[in-house]
Order: structure tokens, then sequence, then C-alpha cells
């Protein structure tokens, strides 16, 4: 698939309403990891984030307590994920 493809169906998977759960976070980064291809770092780094999320999920759901340090890094993370996004 060519980059413009590429480019305007990640326009499509991002361009809706934001998500309200974990579990819709979930799927739209799951959504990303299949569209994009092997090469993209962009792919590596949504799968790294996905598999943070998927961690903090299953953390929540066990009651587990987070670090600090955790919340902070995982803003950080957040907000570069965003940019990269935006800068598509």
């Amino acid at each position: 698939m060519d980059g413009s493809a590429t480019d305007s169906q990640l326009i499509e998977i991002t361009s809706g309403p934001p998500p309200t759960t974990i579990a819709n976070v979930l799927t739209l980064m799951q959504r990303i990891d299949d569209l994009l291809p092997n090469g993209d770092g962009l792919k590596w780094f949504n799968l790294l984030y996905m598999v943070v999320t998927q961690t903090d999920h299953l953390r929540s759901l066990t009651g587990i307590a987070r670090s600090s340090a955790l919340t902070a890094q995982d803003q950080v993370t957040g907000a570069l994920g965003r940019s990269l996004l935006l800068a598509v």
C-alpha cells in the first residue's frame, strides 16, 4: 500500500470521536497496528504504547496501583504519540 493511501486510512482511523474507554483506545491502536507496514516506525511506537496500555488496563482491572513515575511517563508518551499522529 502506498504512503498516501496509508495516510488517508490513518486519518480516517484517528478522525472519529475520541475514545472514552481503555477498550476503545486499544481497538483504535489495534486498527493502526493492522494498517501500518512493519517498516514504519509509527507502527512500532504504537505497538509499544499499546502494550503499555494493555498492561495498565489489566492492572486497573486487578486493582494493582501504578507508581507516580509510570503515570508521568504515560503522560509524556501519550503526548508524543499524539504529536506523531498529527505530524502524519
